[in-house]
């Protein structure tokens, strides 16, 4: 778990966040939770999650790792283009959540759409990053970041950040290991792949050990 808290770490360290800042982040898998869990300890002061998978969601709030959650729709409306859709997503997480625009958001899918509603949930002067890996060209609402002076900083995997990230794990200051949802012994490294490309409800992280 040192390597996804390292991006992590590196992801929170390029966005530049202060105490009191408030925070949204798309995707709720393990880059996504721990990212929410640096930035906590970082000083941000209200952080929300959105996801297409509600158990995340659910997962992150029991765990106090986000304060407010959106389940993001898997489907458009019909006739609805990419632009159209992130638009209408933003002013519904404004509007349900009333959470004020980021200071820092974080996409962690590398999906366009996520993308371009982080540019949307992002405030004046705030900062973008991007950590999920997505298609290499993509369709960016490059106005709006425009007219709100909006920094768009992209993140690859990390750098010197693993005895950092070691010292957070050893003095418990990020909890890892509740995301550690499933175990595998070494010698099931086959059932253990199986199991997660079938992705279940309840999976977060999946390791392999060796006894």
């Amino acid at each position: 778990m040192v390597e996804p808290l390292s991006v992590a770490l590196h992801s929170v360290r390029k966005a530049k966040l202060e105490a009191g800042h408030s925070v949204f982040i798309t995707g709720a898998g393990a880059i996504g939770l721990l990212c929410a869990r640096v930035a906590r300890i970082s000083g941000a002061a209200t952080i929300t999650m959105v996801d297409v998978d509600e158990a995340r969601l659910d997962f992150a709030k029991k765990h106090g790792i986000a304060d407010k959650t959106y389940t993001i729709p898997m489907d458009r409306k019909e006739g609805e283009t990419g632009p159209e859709f992130s638009a209408r997503m933003s002013t519904e997480i404004q509007d349900l959540l009333k959470i004020p625009q980021a200071n820092v958001a974080f996409d962690c899918t590398g999906i366009e759409s996520c993308l371009n509603i982080c540019i949307a949930m992002a405030g004046p002067g705030s900062r973008v990053v991007i950590v999920g890996m997505g298609r290499p060209v993509q369709e960016v609402n490059i106005a709006l970041a425009l007219i709100r002076e909006i920094e768009i900083v992209g993140v690859w995997r990390y750098a010197n950040t693993f005895q950092p990230a070691i010292h957070l794990i050893e003095a418990g200051m990020v909890d890892v290991k509740s995301l550690v949802t499933h175990q595998f012994e070494i010698e099931d490294v086959a059932s253990a792949l199986e199991f997660a490309l079938q992705r279940p409800a309840d999976l977060v992280k999946c390791v392999i050990t060796s006894s």
